[in-house]
């Protein structure tokens, strides 16, 4: 697998650790080629692995308009390196895009011998218009199909993004399958209840690099607007794009009080603030992507960890039945406070749905699960494609 721009402790970066480390679990020599990223004397927690390939790149002290084309082609040529070194036997797995920038000549077909896979977590165009990130867009359009005809199998996170992928041009040909997201159980302490009473507090949580399709400007107006007998307080915990205008957003409604904004936090600071919470809040603007269904990695978390949640859209790994989630209307509305409030109430009626919750998340979110999907899907259609065709 291939990931760039450095280890932290983010998600993304956690679920691509998390698939290599369980593929050596089940008996697949599988290693993490790192570009870009820290130095392996790092302090990073993942510095010792023994499936990480360090490759990491000097970086220009000073930026010209020329620095772009300089990190590209030092990106270009340690794939080229990496794809050297990989036969006929081998896989290179990386997260969809790769900008046809960072493609040197043996990324294409007739140049290697590996096999190329690619996975796909959500339908770029949409998101690139949504974010106004419009080279991005550029290229997408324009050289998108080229670097999918490359590919030797894809993989969606959802049936969605799945067939949306698999009927582009680039990849009519290519076999895909569907394998949502997963998550080290383990890895996830399970939360402490807080405690429940008529006049207390509502609070809520939501853990992201918040982006348009969060859509937490539902919660906040739908705060606004909430004439409730109790208190409600939302924690944003997290950077992104979107922070300034929940700030303002927050401001305008005179809610200063009721949002409360915290940097990025990991460990006992984000477990405190977890502990503390009634109700996690998940995608609630995936519509806005043009989206209907989300495997998003901040509900596997909220499940492990045994806090309900609130989402506006379909999860292929949780039937719609499931008591802890409340579904909202994947529309523009304000979410109504109120029916939060009740919601909150009743499954407060059992304490003991943490544990529900997070025996759940074992049986169907564990990549000790998702992993076996992933194993047989590259042993039986990626590898054996050759034998087939002979």
């Amino acid at each position: 697998m291939l990931m760039f721009d450095g280890i932290n402790e983010s998600g993304v970066n956690k679920k691509i650790l998390s698939q290599v480390q369980e593929l050596n679990t089940q008996g697949i020599d599988a290693k993490l080629i790192l570009i870009g990223g820290q130095n392996k004397n790092s302090e990073s927690p993942y510095a010792g692995s023994p499936h990480i390939i360090w490759k990491t790149m000097t970086e220009n002290k000073n930026n010209t308009v020329f620095t772009p084309i300089v990190h590209s082609r030092k990106v270009a040529g340690i794939i080229r390196e990496c794809i050297q070194d990989l036969g006929p036997s081998d896989i290179l797995y990386i997260r969809y895009p790769l900008l046809i920038l960072f493609c040197p000549i043996n990324f294409f077909k007739p140049f290697r011998k590996c096999k190329l896979i690619f996975e796909y977590n959500s339908i770029l165009s949409q998101e690139y218009l949504l974010t106004c990130h419009y080279l991005y867009l550029f290229f997408e359009l324009f050289f998108g199909n080229i670097v999918l005809l490359q590919a030797d199998g894809g993989i969606g996170v959802t049936h969605e993004i799945t067939e949306f992928n698999r009927k582009r041009p680039g990849s009519v040909n290519t076999p895909v399958i569907t394998i949502s997201n997963g998550i080290v159980v383990d890895s996830i302490p399970l939360r402490s209840l807080p405690k429940m009473e008529r006049d207390q507090k509502i609070i809520l949580v939501c853990v992201a690099d918040f982006s348009p399709w969060h859509g937490i400007d539902r919660i906040i107006n739908g705060i606004a607007r909430y004439t409730g007998s109790r208190s409600v307080i939302l924690h944003l915990v997290g950077g992104g794009s979107e922070i300034p205008y929940l700030r303002n957003l927050a401001v305008q409604n005179n809610l200063s009080d009721n949002i409360v904004f915290h940097e990025a936090l990991s460990g006992p600071k984000l477990d405190k603030v977890f502990d503390e919470s009634h109700i996690a809040v998940g995608s609630l603007g995936m519509h806005r992507n043009k989206l209907s269904e989300s495997s998003t990695l901040k509900s596997r978390e909220y499940c492990s960890r045994g806090i309900p949640y609130i989402i506006a859209c379909s999860d292929p790994d949780f039937p719609d039945e499931f008591p802890y989630i409340l579904r909202v209307p994947p529309d523009e509305s304000f979410i109504n406070m109120e029916q939060v409030v009740m919601f909150v109430s009743r499954v407060f009626q059992d304490p003991e749905h943490p544990k529900k919750m997070r025996q759940y998340a074992i049986e169907h979110l564990d990549y000790s699960n998702k992993v076996k999907s992933l194993k047989t899907f590259l042993e039986e259609r990626i590898l054996k494609s050759d034998e087939i065709k002979t």
